[in-house]
């Protein structure tokens, strides 16, 4: 078992508690705390050190100008950081009592994104830089005719829309976030809470 698999089967069990239905037993809860706590402990460390290596490696591809090999281990990158945060926010949610209510219907404001509100499309900004998105999940970015980079893209639970994009040959992969507001109107940022970069249909 690989150290991704060792890790993802380890938030596993520390989540697995959130979906139990709640029982009176305190000794159980606390040694099962416990537990969790030691194994987050031991855990830690390791995929901090496992995420810098794959950031050094994701970087020197892209120093090396191999753009799918640097887009795969900023995949695994991601895979990983997701991972955690979903483990950070099982561990602030309250135990499930009842089964989650099924997804609402995609609504224009709702968080259910539909691609082809972007899919097959060209998104611009005030100064004519444009990133055009295709249905493989991949894109390109120009400024008038000038050819800028490539891109994939995936969209996020969140709805965000989150694009693994090189600037240009010399610069590192670097991860970026678009928020579709409505079927023409869009913001772009290099953080999911830092979405200044207003973008339009073009």
């Amino acid at each position: 078992m690989n150290m991704k698999h060792f890790f993802l089967s380890l938030l596993c069990v520390l989540s697995f508690g959130a979906t139990v239905r709640a029982v009176e037993a305190p000794e159980f809860k606390q040694l099962q705390a416990n537990y969790k706590a030691a194994i987050e402990r031991v855990t830690t460390p390791l995929t901090q050190t496992y995420l810098v290596e794959l950031e050094k490696r994701r970087d020197s591809y892209a120093r090396g100008t191999n753009l799918e090999a640097a887009n795969l281990v900023q995949a695994e990158i991601n895979s990983i950081k997701q991972a955690i945060d979903a483990a950070e926010l099982e561990k602030k949610l309250p135990a499930r009592t009842q089964p989650m209510a099924e997804p609402s219907e995609p609504t224009e404001t709702g968080k259910a994104l539909d691609p082809k509100w972007f899919v097959g499309k060209t998104w611009q900004t005030d100064k004519n830089t444009e990133w055009s998105f295709t249905k493989d999940g991949t894109g390109t970015s120009q400024r008038g005719k000038l050819k800028l980079g490539v891109f994939t893209w995936r969209v996020l639970d969140s709805s965000l829309v989150e694009l693994s994009e090189r600037a240009a040959t010399d610069k590192p992969v670097s991860i970026q976030y678009v928020q579709f507001k409505s079927r023409s109107e869009a913001w772009k940022g290099s953080a999911s809470d830092k979405l200044t970069l207003r973008l339009f249909l073009k």
